[in-house]
């Protein structure tokens, strides 16, 4: 099992704040396709997403690797 953090609404390098709520509204159509997560731009993990909490901090992501 993997968990962590994929969100938080802390300013990002590039000056971009993402809001938790943003993420909240969009990540049931984003899991339509298949609750998968990958590594950043790489193939080689894949882990399939088994829970998502939001709060005050942002949106926390609990997953099994499946590759």
């Amino acid at each position: 099992m993997v968990y962590g953090w994929v969100q938080t609404e802390d300013k990002a390098t590039d000056g971009i704040i993402l809001k938790t709520k943003v993420v909240k509204a969009a990540i049931e159509d984003y899991f339509k396709s298949g609750p998968t997560l990958r590594e950043m731009h790489t193939m080689p993990v894949g882990i399939v997403t088994k829970a998502e909490s939001f709060d005050n901090k942002g949106t926390f992501i609990e997953g099994r690797v499946v590759d």
